[in-house]
């Protein structure tokens, strides 16, 4: 019995050990993606030499999306060795591209207003560092989402045998992409509503080198991201499913904005005005802005643990 038991551990901690050899294997070809796909910019130099704070975050948050993308393909049950190694390595490909890509979207729509490059690697903001951070930590999320539900695996054992779920591996690697798609426009129009929504521009204040807005509109990003994964994970059903689920999450999501924030200035922070603190001062408060951000996310976390 006892033989037993520790052949099990042992097998265990060998499964363990090996699905975290390929994670770094994998973050490290992210790495080697995101360095192909912006040749100009010299990640090592940037981070090492240059000491350069807001590209480390915006890689950081590259990184972290990257990892909460592949992370997806280890929940749920294990179909095997090989099975999961080939789940693994072949949704880990995807959420590279996948990733780099939702970084190319964003980068062209959300941030269309000023160059990243310039912002980031010549004048070192900071803010501008922290939110494409939480972008791809948001488009990670979105991707987690997407890849989590129980017809994206195991795909070795649909490949050779389909009566396995009923269902072509293709199919469901198809439905991932789908729903990618889908959070990324929703993800994109929540972000223009967000700017609607405060009393000044973010993107202005945020060029400008305000870190206080870069951070509290990061954890706007953060928590619109975790509401679409929400609504577009777990096992497929049907097109109305889904549809209906992420409908609720986004209007849950729509009224979540004003709404923390509203509950962030007259109770997180009594007595003090958060556009104060945030534009007016002659230093924004980075404080505040850092309340502001948990305001959104942990509201968020709330709906999604409710529902």
């Amino acid at each position: 019995m006892d033989s037993i038991l520790s052949e099990i551990q042992l097998d265990s901690i060998l499964y363990t050990l090996g699905t975290i050899f390929l994670t770094f294997i994998m973050l490290f070809l992210g790495k080697v993606v995101y360095q192909l796909c912006h040749r100009s910019v010299k990640v090592n130099q940037l981070l090492v030499i240059d000491d350069n704070v807001a590209f480390a975050y915006s890689h950081t948050g590259y990184l972290l999306g990257l990892l909460l993308a592949i992370g997806a393909t280890l929940k749920g049950h294990s179909y095997g060795v090989a099975s999961d190694t080939v789940d693994f390595l072949i949704y880990g490909i995807v959420s590279i591209l996948l990733l780099n890509l939702s970084g190319w979207i964003q980068d062209h729509v959300i941030f269309s207003r000023f160059s990243l490059k310039d912002e980031i690697v010549r004048d070192r903001n900071t803010g501008v560092g922290v939110l494409q951070g939480a972008s791809f930590v948001s488009a990670g999320l979105i991707l987690m989402g997407a890849i989590s539900g129980d017809d994206a695996m195991p795909f070795l054992s649909n490949y050779m045998d389909l009566s396995f779920t009923g269902r072509s591996p293709w199919w469901a690697l198809g439905n991932t992409i789908i729903f990618w798609v889908i959070g990324q426009v929703i993800l994109l129009l929540a972000v223009k509503f967000y700017n609607m929504i405060t009393s000044y521009n973010i993107y202005q204040e945020i060029e400008e080198d305000n870190v206080a807005v870069g951070i509290g509109t990061a954890g706007a990003f953060i928590a619109i991201a975790i509401l679409i994964s929400n609504g577009i994970s777990g096992e497929f059903v049907s097109w109305a499913d889904t549809a209906a689920a992420l409908l609720l999450e986004v209007v849950i999501g729509l009224i979540l904005l004003p709404l923390s924030r509203l509950v962030c200035d007259k109770l997180l922070l009594p007595g003090q005005d958060l556009r104060h603190e945030l534009v007016e001062q002659e230093t924004a408060n980075i404080g505040a802005a850092t309340i502001e951000a948990f305001a959104y996310i942990g509201s968020a976390l709330l709906i999604v643990w409710l529902i």
